[in-house]
């Protein structure tokens, strides 16, 4: 799967391939979601999400890493700034709970 690649492109050893398949999935599921015109940004307008968008949250996870932050987290806010911050409060509360779903259901407790 194209998609992926570019996740291990980005991350490479970084994360356990249990993980490349979630953040696909999720980005697939947030991308159908937009084109459904379900959620929309703070001025009701239909949002755009595209390779960029799966790149900018790649690239944040890519940064915090090696930081020391867990890998769950670093997924779960680059996730939430790239997928749901532009968002309408309700739209955002949506998209949030997709991104618990995909990515926070096997991470450990906080």
């Amino acid at each position: 799967d194209d998609l992926a690649d570019v996740v291990r492109c980005y991350l490479s050893a970084s994360i356990p391939p249990s993980k490349v398949k979630a953040i696909v999935s999720l980005y697939l599921a947030a991308r159908a979601l937009a084109r459904s015109g379900e959620v929309y940004d703070g001025a009701k307008q239909r949002v755009h999400l595209n390779l960029r968008s799966l790149t900018r949250m790649l690239q944040y996870v890519k940064l915090m890493l090696p930081m020391g932050y867990p890998v769950h987290r670093c997924l779960f806010e680059g996730a939430c700034m790239v997928l749901a911050t532009q968002l309408h409060p309700t739209c955002a509360r949506q998209m949030e709970g997709l991104i618990t779903r995909h990515l926070a259901s096997d991470a450990p407790p906080v």
